[in-house]
């Protein structure tokens, strides 16, 4: 109960709960299962919703959310590296940003619920990663948008799909 209650506090952009999470060590573990959890949620509605039950789909679903969730983590920790000069350990990069995934469950909901909860995903990525690089707002922001950025290039590689 502990992760979900920071997991809540992290989404509301609480900084004392974010300094929390950046110094638990242990923390990394539930933000995975944090992770994981958002993209089940997520499988079992499409399943509410007529979809057929595949074991194969439902491993592949767990296990891109949490490559997707490290290879952001490291592309923004890149970023991070260049534009603020820090040295920031990963895991606390992970850490943060693994938490700031609960606002993702408004996506299943209606549309403009949905646009509303990626929004709200990517502002408390914003505030996450400003305190795990331990610097202004504008910058952390900068360095989402490189490792999401990052991110789009990497899937159209590995993928072998056209940018454009």
């Amino acid at each position: 109960m502990i992760a979900i209650r920071r997991a809540v506090e992290a989404a509301f952009l609480k900084r004392d709960s974010l300094v929390d999470i950046a110094l638990d060590h242990r923390a990394t573990a539930d933000a995975a299962l944090l992770v994981s959890g958002v993209a089940l949620i997520g499988y079992v509605w499409e399943l509410v919703g007529g979809a057929r039950f595949s074991w194969r789909l439902l491993v592949a679903i767990l296990i891109n959310s949490v490559m997707v969730w490290v290879i952001i983590a490291g592309l923004t920790l890149l970023a991070g590296r260049v534009l603020c000069r820090t040295e920031t350990p990963m895991f606390t990069i992970m850490r943060l940003q693994g938490f700031c995934h609960l606002p993702l469950l408004l996506t299943y909901l209606v549309a403009p619920l949905a646009w509303f909860g990626r929004v709200w995903f990517l502002a408390a990525l914003v505030f996450a990663t400003a305190e795990a690089l331990e610097t202004v707002w504008w910058r952390a922001a900068l360095a989402v948008l490189a490792s999401l950025a990052g991110l789009l290039i990497i899937t159209q590689l590995f993928w072998g799909a056209r940018l454009f």
